[in-house]
């Protein structure tokens, strides 16, 4: 996950800076779009970043990748912050001689942080390939 999330943060971080917002993507038509000010010049108005299809209801797309282009770098800190809290209490608790319930409550809460950040991995997939290059394939 750890490459994972270094290429993500590589990814936001050569993207367009935002804030993103929705905005008119067509004089025409008006369907919705994904616009940034962002990288022009003072009174150049707004970039179309992506515009939506449209044929096709697309409204709560565009504000799920414009929350959670918001919301990543945020992400991205607490799953490392997870990371290194679960790092630090395991080599904790190898070097803890006692036992008893507290112990077993600490291990059962770091095991469920573990599967919990273990369903991350398996949910993010293999790690973004930038543009521009190709997909790594086993074989």
């Amino acid at each position: 996950m750890a490459d994972a999330l270094t290429q993500l943060r590589a990814l936001l971080a050569e993207a367009t800076a935002g804030p993103w917002r929705t905005g008119a993507g067509d004089p025409f038509h008006e369907p919705e779009a994904i616009v940034c000010a962002s990288g022009l010049e003072p009174g150049l108005g707004e970039r179309i970043l992506f515009r939506a299809n449209y044929y096709f209801p697309s409204e709560n797309d565009i504000a799920l990748v414009i929350a959670i282009r918001a919301a990543l770098p945020a992400l991205l800190d607490v799953v490392e912050a997870a990371r290194a809290t679960l790092e630090t209490a395991d080599n904790w608790l190898s070097d803890f001689d006692g036992g008893g319930a507290r112990r077993e409550a600490l291990n059962d809460t770091l095991d469920a942080l573990e599967s919990a950040l273990g369903s991350l991995d398996r949910a993010a997939g293999p790690p973004p390939v930038a543009p521009g290059e190709t997909e790594a394939t086993d074989g």
